[in-house]
């Protein structure tokens, strides 16, 4: 599965955090698809704080990005050596 989406953030839980605030091992999370994802379409109309440097999305234009998912089994649902 592989699509494009303009993304400005991502949600943690209860987290909502911007593209710039994201570390490396995030970003390559939200690039297989295992993050919820802000889109454009998300924020209209709707006021997203960035939890890490508390400013309002989106923080210049949204990113392109190819969301590539998981091609493989879900690492999570190994049964132990079955």
């Amino acid at each position: 599965m592989e699509a494009k989406k303009s993304v400005v953030g991502v949600l943690f839980d209860e987290e909502t955090v911007c593209l710039d605030c994201l570390n490396v091992g995030e970003h390559i999370n939200l690039m297989r698809g295992f993050l919820d994802t802000i889109s454009l379409q998300d924020i209209k109309g709707k006021d997203y704080l960035c939890s890490r440097c508390q400013k309002n999305l989106p923080i210049g234009p949204a990113k392109s990005i190819l969301i590539t998912g998981r091609t493989g089994p879900d690492p999570r649902s190994h049964k132990g050596g079955q």
